[in-house]
């Protein structure tokens, strides 16, 4: 078997296109339309995964994370184009407050 050089993880932050996910945190249903953090998770050459969490669901190890794989900055975190800049900057401050703590 050919060995790969693994990638981190990346993060985004975006609106749930449907009802059919489940949230990793509290396994409960991330409803269409809802903020939500998106983890795009590497599984091998050509072949990722997404995990997603209610933005409600995000605990201060999972933001520290988050900002550690966009160099530090809540800024960096690549948000999703449909939503608002109000729903965007609420989801910046908490992680930001998150991983302070």
């Amino acid at each position: 078997m050919p060995h790969f050089r693994t990638r981190p993880s990346t993060f985004s932050i975006s609106l749930a296109p449907s009802g059919r996910a489940r949230c990793r945190a509290c396994k409960g249903v991330v409803e269409k339309g809802a903020v939500r953090l998106v983890t795009h998770a590497f599984v091998r050459p050509g072949r990722g995964t997404r995990f997603v969490r209610h933005a409600g669901c995000v605990d201060a190890a999972f933001a520290r994370v988050v900002l550690a794989a966009h160099g530090g900055s809540v800024v960096k975190v690549p948000v999703s184009g449909e939503m608002d800049s109000a729903a965007v900057e609420k989801v910046r401050v908490m992680l930001k407050d998150l991983a302070s703590t």
